[in-house]
């Protein structure tokens, strides 16, 4: 693997195909990438990825084309809730990981598109979305072992194409889009008292991005700013509700997933200008936290060191 500052990093086996607007979940060491729009058209591909092996597999498909959907883990099974098949949808179903094999479960109580889902023990948390002309500030929680849903306390806003994660029992939600603008809000869902408070908001606008947590920690990778396509990453520290900028990725990126498995962050596909989609599988390991003082002097010190190198190559300065 290279070297960049905070991460080391590299590209692993590239899926098989160029996607965006999927989702991907991981189930142990495995990374199912599921559905999606590769440019053309929406797919209903299910594909496995063994990080061990660093190999793909095909696995049954989804029982429908779909895109901007939401995917969340809980145990062994995947549920796949929402998006846009020819219209948005309501569909719920679930995929045992184990015998593969899809089922269909209780349906969304909206028709939504652009939502997130989360899960907490064996609850999911379906919240926002976007229904073709406006955006949602719903909140509601399935049951995945009665098989039920519950309406819970809306967003305060309405809100789409944004990133939520669990910690705990709390759920951040961070930018997104309201009324087709981008934001940087950034606010806390506490499960247990069905309240939101507003936290710290993310140091920039930012909407279809990814977000993964290590330990109290919240990394938001990419997405797109409201006026151009960004490789950043940034660390949301839950206990000091404080942000830290980290290194960027090589690339720019948005419409992809952020995907962490045994401490490593996988970026799954994605684009850049929405004609054609990435088949990119890049993996960030070794998360190493600097302050912006630790990161201008590396950045410093590469500096020097390239300087010295062309010296001594003779190269004109």
């Amino acid at each position: 693997m290279s070297e960049i500052v905070g991460f080391d990093y590299g590209y692993e086996s590239p899926i098989p195909y160029n996607i965006y607007l999927h989702t991907a979940v991981s189930v142990g060491t495995d990374i199912y990438v599921m559905g999606g729009y590769n440019g053309t058209t929406s797919i209903n591909n299910n594909y496995k990825y063994d990080t061990l092996n660093n190999s793909w597999t095909a696995m049954a498909v989804i029982p429908y084309i779909v895109r901007s959907f939401s995917s969340i883990v809980v145990g062994t099974d995947i549920y796949i809730m929402g998006g846009y098949i020819s219209a948005r949808c309501n569909n719920n179903y679930k995929y045992d990981t184990l015998t593969n094999t899809w089922t269909a479960m209780a349906v969304v109580p909206y028709i939504v598109g652009d939502s997130n889902a989360i899960a907490v023990g064996t609850d999911i948390y379906l919240m926002g979305g976007y229904s073709g002309t406006n955006g949602f500030n719903k909140n509601y929680k399935y049951d995945t072992l009665a098989n039920t849903w519950t309406e819970m306390a809306v967003i305060p806003y309405a809100v789409y194409n944004h990133s939520a994660v669990a910690i705990g029992t709390d759920i951040y939600i961070t930018g997104g889009r309201s009324a087709n603008n981008a934001i940087n809000k950034n606010y806390k869902y506490d499960t247990l008292a069905n309240t939101w408070t507003a936290m710290a908001v993310v140091p920039y606008t930012v909407y279809w991005h990814s977000a993964v947590t290590v330990n109290t920690n919240i990394y938001i990778i990419g997405g797109n700013n409201g006026s151009n396509v960004i490789n950043y990453i940034y660390k949301y520290d839950v206990l000091t509700n404080s942000w830290l900028e980290m290194a960027v990725i090589p690339y720019a990126v948005y419409l992809h997933t952020a995907t962490i498995v045994e401490n490593n962050i996988y970026v799954i596909g994605g684009t850049i200008n929405e004609a054609i989609g990435f088949n990119t599988n890049f993996v960030m390991s070794g998360i190493v936290e600097f302050t912006p003082e630790e990161i201008a002097m590396e950045k410093s010190n590469k500096l020097k060191l390239l300087y010295s190198f062309l010296k001594e190559l003779n190269f004109k300065i």
